[in-house]
Parts: structure tokens; sequence; C-alpha cells
């Protein structure tokens, strides 16, 4: 496999991420909800109704 730099400088950061809550994916969850809970005025809302069109 061809390591390239930017795929190993994101699984690393991934790594420390993930090292940070004991490795516990429910821990790594709750934090990434709460971590887009700062973002969320960028979210795109896709809760409204959708407009069909029939042919």
């Amino acid at each position: 496999m061809i390591e390239e730099p930017t795929i190993s400088s994101i699984r690393e950061y991934r790594k420390k991420i993930s090292e940070k809550f004991d490795d516990n994916p429910h821990k790594l969850v709750d934090y990434y909800i709460e971590y887009q809970k700062l973002f969320a005025n960028r979210l795109v809302d896709t809760t409204f109704p959708k407009i069909i069109i029939e042919k």
C-alpha cells in the first residue's frame, strides 16, 4: 500500500483524538456530537419538505 502524506496525517490526528477518549467509541461520538453543535449555524437543514415533480 502506498502511503500518502495527507492520509497519514489525517490518520495520526484521528488516532490522537481517539486516544484522548481512551479509544472508547461512545465517548468519541459524544465528543463529535458536542463539537458539531459549535457549527450548527453552518449545517444545512434537510428537514424542509421535498418538492416532487411528477412527469
